[in-house]
């Protein structure tokens, strides 16, 4: 059972845990985005912060993207869901593209700038993405957006339910 970038976008973070190890035959692998501040994706989209609705921000918070990237939050679900860590590496995963306009594109299909285009227009992000791609784009016109994800695999601990 794989969670890749999936269970940081649940209500109940927890519960979909303990639905994966129910379902899982040995272990649960979960990816989640980890070294955000320094992440080419997280820094694209901090320039769209203002072009979100106070309400789309705030349940970004909760449920988004990196809502179990800070330190800890990942491991207390975890234990809260009955899962032991067996494996945690971390491994670098970089996106490119072959011109700024593909990254654009990239970023306007993204669930949550859909959000700030709802609110704020279209227009209005996609130049506000224009913008923050221009520092990530090479003398090639490629852009490199670096980020690191954090793959965990757990198993049942011995204290969980069978």
């Amino acid at each position: 059972m794989t969670g890749f970038s999936t269970f940081q976008f649940t209500d109940d973070k927890v519960r979909a845990l303990i639905e994966a190890r129910r379902v899982a035959r040995r272990t649960v692998a979960v990816v989640i985005p980890t070294r955000v501040a320094e992440s080419g994706i997280a820094l694209v989209m901090a320039a769209l912060l203002p072009l979100f609705s106070a309400s789309a921000l705030d349940s970004l918070k909760r449920s988004g993207i990196n809502a179990l990237s800070e330190p800890g939050k990942l491991d207390d679900a975890l234990a809260s869901a009955g899962l032991l860590v067996l494996d945690d590496v971390e491994i670098e995963c970089p996106s490119v593209f072959d011109a700024p306009e593909s990254a654009i594109r990239a970023f306007l299909g993204a669930g949550p700038v859909t959000l700030a285009s709802q609110y704020a227009g279209e227009t209005a992000v996609a130049e506000a993405l224009h913008e923050a791609v221009r520092q990530f784009t090479g003398l090639d016109e490629r852009v490199t957006l670096r980020h690191w994800f954090r793959v965990v695999l757990a198993g049942p601990s011995a204290s969980s339910p069978a």
